[in-house]
């Protein structure tokens, strides 16, 4: 596990070493074999749970305030004598605050995510490298 540490061009992460050599031919990885595995392990893997966990819980909030207010609406009118169907209002709150809520994690996490792909899918050499770090840190609050 200690020589899967290595460093990045902004930190120290699950990275082979010289960056990049398992994905080239001319060069020879003096450390970090099967980072890929490990990568997927302690980044892609959790932040999918951590997506779809989410979404289950988002969508679990606003079903069941839409169940206890569609209950309380026909509680009313029964109580009333009265037919009219208000509108599911705490329904509609609750499911903007929700995508609120989504929209600012899929914001706060695209970043990182298109730093990654980009810097494992494609050869972008050192100048090309230094400009994704620099848009990217720019989006980050922390960097």
């Amino acid at each position: 596990v200690k020589e899967l540490f290595n460093p990045t061009m902004k930190f120290c992460w699950i990275q082979s070493y010289p960056i990049n050599c398992e994905t080239s031919d001319e060069v020879e990885c003096i450390r970090g074999k099967r980072v890929r595995i490990f990568r997927w392990l302690f980044m892609i893997i959790p932040l999918f749970i951590g997506v779809v966990c989410i979404f289950y819980c988002m969508t679990s909030l606003i079903l069941t305030v839409r169940r206890i207010e569609s209950e309380t609406l026909q509680y009313i009118s029964r109580m009333a004598n009265t037919n009219t169907r208000r509108r599911l209002r705490r329904t509609r709150v609750v499911f903007k605050k929700a995508c609120w809520y989504v929209g600012v994690f899929a914001f706060v996490w695209s970043p990182s995510i298109v730093q990654v792909a980009l810097s494992k899918m494609t050869s972008l050499g050192p100048q090309g490298s230094f400009i994704l770090q620099f848009v990217c840190s720019l989006s980050f609050a922390s960097a």
